[in-house]
């Protein structure tokens, strides 16, 4: 975990120091371009004012350069950036010119200085030349206000990096506060949770994405992060149309159309260059902000996702105008023709690329096409942002995007190295679609509940690059669960698609229960901050299936801890579709047992079961399978408000159709609530598949929307995204 924060944070050290470092523009030297353009009108050695490669071996272009900037600037900090300018246009051209040799250049150009005549326009100059004060003057007025312009663009694009830190910052002294500090909340009220951190704007939609008209799919968010991003949006518009305070005449463009369009150009693109490194930020694997702040997986996600959709736009945009721009004055044969012009259209046609195919409608159906293709495309736009700036400057913001971006690749190595390389894991085929990996524990692995894992299944007779992709898995709980392995890790997981279906043909291609496969380890994620404070909620874990495996080691340090202290009382439900489920996971849900926490299964596979027990009896714990006649016989239909076949304490439930959801949150509320002895506040931890997980989440809301009289908390573990 250390190594993870410390690494992490030298990652976001070296992109800032990096995106600190100042890169050359078009505009960043008002002196050297008012030079630059006051100069253009008069005839020298080139036929192109800006074929630096030749302008700069002309002495006499060189010499009244430097001049000029000499002329027009009134301090010596100026006067260093503009001809610190006048050596990367030269550098540009492939001459490079020291600063020194620049200064001797001025000092011999001072020799042969005269005053300007009609001729210079039309026959080759000679000597250096002295700007017309007046003249000279309206060029140096006009490009200070377009520089001004271009500087504020830069503000804006900042102004937009700021608001996602002051987000993340606030998340982090709420964060730091509830895990360290422990002073009370007062935005920890109910009254906040049901309007605000737990409802979905799409009601029973969030994890499951809604169909409009039956194939444009919607991700609803929560409330919280809905707002958040709105603000974003308005300010990204209400950014774009500010300051637009240069009026004409202007030396570079002779009608307003021109001004406007070159400005907002300017205005959108330092807004979207500055968004590139927020981007990959929230992107990333090994982020720190996501321990630090205490937000989601889910939520950072959801930021990088409109951080890329707002960026794309502003490029969009960027790209018409240039479009209609070259169109409307014909020059687009020219513009076309340019590498930095096409390396702009490559770029711009990645990210729209990349950001359609990441829309969970296709990467769902093609997950494992979606990561190869992701990541290609993701370098190809990276090449056509670089090579389409790098003559224009502020590549400043492409080197913190790609710091950020190979730090991370970097660190995802590292990881594998510190987990010890190759690893033998054992994968046992727990039937009905369950498949357990037990994995040796790394020598510098130390647990937390809620950790995830990144695993490389090697050998697997697939394509190459099946071997370079990484899924996720949920560390089940601390090595001691297997007593027969207690330096073992253990991940269950269901079989789905892709990986995890050929990890299962394998299985059974082997005629053998367990069998053993080649691993890497790229991990642990899902680190938290060391919760200092004292528990003071009782806990309530509602899973579905193979979610039991994200709440399970949450609810079992709580009730651990709390084992020997008086008023807690802890609760799983767990919601199956098939009681031998019950076998794999009994080793779990004993030890559960034994730190004092209520167990209630439920199962919703009602006329279908077959008569037999299974009787697993431990210390507290007693799991009785059995189902009683009556039930059998009985319709294979029941609405979900059936009346349940019940056992004793900690037996399974029987039902023939899903449970009532918001009864079974309410009952847990009401217990807690009811209770005379202290704690009385609630958490909720719920995992299950993305339908369970909008359900738990709506019936939450309605919930709090009675009066009560305990505060009661909400904790989705959800890995969709």
């Amino acid at each position: 975990m250390k190594i993870n924060n410390v690494g992490s944070v030298f990652l976001l050290t070296i992109s800032i120091w990096i995106n600190s470092v100042c890169g050359l523009s078009s505009l960043d030297s008002s002196i050297a371009t008012a030079c630059l353009k006051y100069n253009s009108q008069f005839k020298w050695s080139c036929s192109s004012s800006k074929k630096y490669s030749c302008l700069c071996k002309d002495i006499n272009w060189l010499q009244t350069l430097t001049y000029c900037v000499n002329y027009g600037a009134e301090h010596e900090k100026p006067l260093e950036h503009a001809m610190r300018h006048l050596r990367l246009r030269c550098k540009s051209g492939g001459i490079d010119f020291t600063t020194q040799q620049l200064e001797d250049i001025y000092q011999n150009g001072t020799l042969y200085t005269r005053v300007i005549t009609n001729n210079d326009t039309k026959q080759q100059v000679t000597g250096t030349l002295i700007p017309d004060e007046t003249t000279f003057d309206y060029y140096l007025t006009k490009y200070k206000q377009t520089t001004l312009f271009v500087t504020r663009s830069q503000w804006y694009g900042w102004g937009l990096v700021f608001y996602w830190v002051t987000i993340i910052l606030i998340a982090s002294i709420f964060n730091i506060n509830k895990k360290i500090i422990g002073f009370k909340n007062p935005l920890n009220n109910n009254f906040i949770k049901r309007n605000f951190t737990i409802p979905s704007i799409g009601k029973h939609y969030k994890e499951r994405t809604y169909l409009l008209f039956r194939f444009i799919p919607i991700n609803f968010p929560t409330r919280l992060d809905a707002i958040i991003v709105t603000i974003f949006v308005i300010l990204t518009i209400i950014f774009c149309g500010m300051n637009y305070d240069i009026q004409l005449p202007h030396p570079n463009y002779p009608d307003q159309w021109r001004l406007n369009a070159r400005m907002l150009n300017y205005r959108v693109d330092q807004m979207a260059l500055a968004l590139f490194p927020v981007i990959y930020l929230f992107g990333i694997r090994n982020n720190p902000l996501i321990t630090i702040s205490g937000l989601s997986i889910g939520s950072f996600n959801y930021y990088h996702k409109w951080c890329a959709y707002v960026s794309s736009v502003l490029v969009l945009i960027h790209a018409s105008l240039w479009t209609v721009y070259a169109n409307r004055y014909s020059t687009y044969h020219h513009y076309i023709s340019q590498e930095y012009f096409q390396w702009g259209i490559a770029a711009t046609v990645m990210m729209w690329v990349l950001c359609s195919h990441s829309e969970k409608i296709f990467r769902d159906r093609f997950y494992e096409c979606f990561l190869f293709f992701h990541k290609a495309m993701n370098i190809i736009f990276i090449m056509g942002l670089y090579f389409h700036i790098k003559s224009f400057g502020w590549l400043n913001w492409v080197w913190a995007l790609v710091g950020i971006w190979s730090m991370d690749r970097v660190l995802r190595v590292v990881w594998v190295v510190i987990n010890g390389g190759v690893h033998n894991a054992k994968l046992t085929d727990c039937y009905n679609g369950v498949i357990k990996l037990s994995i040796p524990k790394p020598k510098f692995f130390k647990y937390q509940p809620g950790m995830f894992m990144y695993i490389y299944f090697l050998g697997l007779n697939e394509p190459w690059f099946c071997s370079l992709q990484s899924h996720p898995f949920t560390i089940l709980s601390e090595p001691q669960i297997d007593d027969a392995h207690p330096d073992n890790l253990i991940i269950y997981f269901k079989v789905n698609k892709g990986i995890t279906r050929r990890l299962l043909k394998r299985l059974e291609r082997s005629g053998q229960q367990s069998i053993s496969c080649k691993i890497l380890m790229e991990g642990p994620y899902g680190t938290q901050l060391p919760t200092l404070t004292k528990i003071e909620t009782n806990q309530v874990a509602i899973s579905a299936g193979l979610g039991i495996t994200a709440v399970y080691s949450e609810l079992y340090r709580a009730a651990q801890l709390t084992m020997n202290t008086a008023g807690f009382s802890h609760q799983l439900i767990w919601i199956i579709n098939n009681p031998s489920h019950v076998e794999w996971f009994h080793e779990e849900l004993t030890r559960l047992a034994k730190v004092g926490c209520k167990i209630e299964i439920i199962c919703t596979k009602g006329p279908q079961i077959t008569k037999e027990n299974l009787i697993i009896n431990e210390d507290k714990m007693q799991v009785v399978a059995s189902i009683d006649s009556a039930q059998s016989s009985g319709s294979s239909t029941i609405e979900e408000n059936s009346t349940e076949v019940s056992y004793a304490k900690d037996n399974i439930q029987y039902l023939e159709a899903r449970p009532d959801l918001g009864q079974l949150i309410a009952s847990a509320i009401h217990r807690s609530e009811t209770q005379q002895a202290q704690p009385r506040a609630l958490n909720i931890l719920t995992c299950g598949p993305s339908g369970f997980n909008d359900k738990i989440r709506y019936h939450m809301t309605e919930e709090l929307k009675r009066e009560i009289k305990i505060n009661v908390d909400f904790d989705e573990k959800s890995f969709t995204w």
